[in-house]
Order: structure tokens, then C-alpha cells, then sequence
């Protein structure tokens, strides 16, 4: 049964690409994004103790129209600090549009596409000799993708998320405001 809903996820993820894209953003592209953080933080913040924290957050998606994206993200973080550590591993779907800002611009380097996203991520958080918790996400972003080749985007973006987290029959709620960089692929 796994292997059908791989075979089937591929297939549907990547049907696209047999059709003739005119853009990054075209019907049938393939997105492909990464993040990677590494963080190491120290002082009374901590405690005087030494945390360290590391994130890889990879993202697959497929336009299925011009400028509409859908797909999927993954989420790994470990933080260790003293003599303790946390996992941390999310999974969630997310989707996007891509505004063309001046289709009469035959060249795709140089050119800008404004884009406004959409996400839900639940994650699992795992601590050493503790309960896990759940903390559920839904996060919207506004950015701009500047088109530094024919197939690569420096992006940038301001989101907000609101998480919600629950543990030993308690639960705890927030929001985030974020600001970021990142690198994309588009397959065209």
C-alpha cells in the first residue's frame, strides 16, 4: 500500500513536467525550495549555557495553472543546550501564487514575480526522557522572487503564523511575525 501512494505522490507531482512551460510560473513548473539555518546561542539568556539549534526545511511544489503553486514541506530541527536536546519534525501542505508583474519581459533573469503564500505545518516535538508535544501551524507570507538565472529565484518575505501547542492536557497559543531570505528552483 506505501508504495502505491509513493508511485501515485510521484506521479502527480511530477506530470507536469511533460507539458511545455513558457516560464518559471507556467502550468506544469516544478518548485523546489531549502532552508537551512544554524543557530548558537549563549549568555543569561540561556542560562549561561551553550544552545545550539540547526534547521532544514525543504519544500516541493507544482504549479498546476499559470502562477498557482500547491505542494509540500518537511521540517527538521534539533536544538541541544546543556545536557539536553529537542527534535523537532513537521510535515504540512502549502499554497502560493505567482503574479506575473510585466509579461512583456521575454527574459526571465532580471525579471520580479510578487507571490502571496499560504501554509499549514503540524510538528512534533520530541524532548529527552519528556512528553512529546503538538503544535499545529497556519502561516501566511507576501515575498518577491527576483529571478537571478533562467531557473533560480533570491526571494524575500514577510509572514505571519499563528501556532498553537498542546501537552499534559494544557495548551498554549501564539503568533509569529517573521522576515526572510531564501533561495528557489524552478524545473520549466
Amino acid at each position: 500500500m506505501k508504495k502505491v501512494l509513493m508511485c501515485l505522490m510521484a506521479f502527480c507531482l511530477f506530470s507536469g513536467v511533460v507539458i511545455a512551460a513558457d516560464s518559471p510560473i507556467d502550468k506544469g513548473s516544478i518548485f523546489l525550495k531549502g532552508g537551512f539555518n544554524f543557530a548558537s546561542t549563549s549568555g543569561d539568556i540561556v542560562g549561561n549555557e551553550s544552545l545550539t539549534q540547526i534547521t532544514l526545511q525543504p519544500a516541493i511544489g507544482v504549479f498546476v495553472s499559470p502562477g498557482f503553486v500547491i505542494g509540500g514541506e518537511l521540517l527538521f530541527q534539533n536544538t541541544s543546550w546543556g545536557g539536553s536536546s529537542q527534535t523537532m519534525v513537521g510535515i504540512g501542505p502549502f499554497a502560493g501564487y505567482f503574479f506575473d508583474s510585466n509579461p512583456e519581459q521575454t527574459t526571465i533573469k532580471g525579471k520580479a514575480y510578487p507571490y502571496i503564500m499560504g501554509q499549514f505545518v503540524y510538528t512534533n516535538q520530541s524532548f529527552e526522557g519528556d512528553d512529546d508535544i503538538g503544535i499545529t501551524a497556519f502561516g501566511a507570507k507576501v515575498g518577491m522572487a527576483f529571478m537571478a538565472s533562467e531557473a533560480v529565484s533570491l526571494d524575500s518575505g514577510v509572514g505571519i503564523t499563528s501556532q498553537s501547542a498542546s501537552y499534559d492536557g494544557q495548551s498554549a497559543s501564539g503568533i509569529v511575525l517573521s522576515i526572510g531570505v531564501g533561495i528557489t528552483a524552478f524545473i520549466w
